[in-house]
């Protein structure tokens, strides 16, 4: 199983899965590895994640949003904010030397007047 690890700075918790159905696909994830964002309660912003198929063979990519803990506690996290992102798609065929972005969008919550930064650890993995 290859796995590939990216840290991501944001306002939410952006677990992305990457699963292939083909055992010589080879899924890059292109562009920035690290993204931060400053933002107010009840703003909007909007980003993108640039998948690239350069195996020989067509692969089913499926991308879901989890909390993520660095001592891999599988637990709701207290503060989650996984309820800001919306992806523009959770699956995608990826054919042999395409690329393919997924668009997504932070919505950030009114929480009580406060503005709340965090950093989460977010992972990329293929299997």
């Amino acid at each position: 199983m290859k796995k590939i690890q990216v840290n991501l700075l944001l306002l939410f918790a952006l677990f992305t899965s990457l699963l292939s159905l083909q055992a010589d696909a080879a899924l890059l994830l292109n562009g920035e590895l690290s993204h931060e964002y400053s933002t107010q309660a009840g703003q909007q912003l909007s980003g993108r994640l640039e998948l690239q198929n350069n195996g020989t063979e067509a692969i089913e990519v499926i991308l879901t949003q989890e909390d993520s803990a660095p001592e891999g506690d599988t637990r709701p996290h207290p503060r989650s904010n996984r309820d800001w992102i919306q992806l523009a798609q959770d699956r995608v065929w990826l054919e042999p030397g395409l690329t393919q972005q997924i668009r997504y969008t932070i919505r950030t919550l009114r929480l009580g007047g406060r503005n709340l930064l965090e950093r989460y650890q977010c992972r990329t993995r293929t299997s």
